[in-house]
C-alpha cells in the first residue's frame, strides 16, 4: 500500500462544484480473501479520505471478473482544490488491480433561482422539471490502462 502501490491525479479546482464522480472499469488479479483497494479524496493538500473500499473475496468480488463502479464524492463548501487517488492495499508485490476507462466528472453549484417576473399564463404547466446543475468534465490524469500492482510495506 502507499504511495508505489497508487495513482494520482494532480490537485485540480473545485471550487465552483458541489460533488464529483469518478468512474472506472477494474479487474482484480492473485487478489487474495480480504485484500482491497480504495478510491480516495484529499481536500486543498490534506489527508486522505476513504470514499470506496473494494474488497476481494467470497460473496464480494472476484479475480479475473470485470467490473464498473461509480464512487459520489461530496466537495466540502469552501474547498478550492482536490486530489484523487486509487490505492491497493494487500499482501504482495504480485497482487495486482488493472484500472482502466477513468472518467471524473463534477457537478457544478446550481446558481440561485430569481423569482419570476411575469405571470404565468393558466394553461402552462407550473410543474416544469427544475433545471439540473450541469456536469463538468474535469479531465484525466489518471493514465488509461493503468496497472495498480501492491508493492509489500510501501
Amino acid at each position: 500500500s502507499g504511495v508505489a502501490s497508487s495513482m494520482f491525479t494532480d490537485p485540480f479546482d473545485v471550487s465552483s462544484l458541489t460533488e464529483l464522480v469518478i468512474t472506472f472499469n477494474f479487474i482484480g488479479d492473485s487478489m487474495e480473501n480480504n485484500e482491497n483497494f480504495f478510491v480516495e479524496s484529499s481536500t486543498d493538500s490534506g489527508s486522505w479520505t476513504i470514499e470506496g473500499d473494494y474488497v476481494f473475496g467470497p460473496g464480494t468480488l472476484s479475480n479475473g471478473v470485470a467490473y464498473t463502479d461509480s464512487v459520489p464524492i461530496n466537495v466540502p463548501v469552501g474547498a478550492s482544490t482536490m486530489r484523487l487517488r486509487i490505492r491497493c492495499d494487500a499482501s504482495g508485490n504480485g497482487d495486482r488491480v488493472y484500472i482502466d476507462d477513468v472518467l471524473i466528472e463534477g457537478t457544478n453549484a446550481a446558481p440561485p433561482t430569481p423569482a419570476p417576473t411575469v405571470a404565468v399564463p393558466t394553461n402552462t404547466p407550473t410543474n416544469a422539471a427544475p433545471t439540473l446543475p450541469s456536469l463538468v468534465d474535469i479531465g484525466n490524469t489518471i493514465p488509461p490502462g493503468g496497472l495498480l500492482e501492491c508493492q509489500a510495506g510501501k
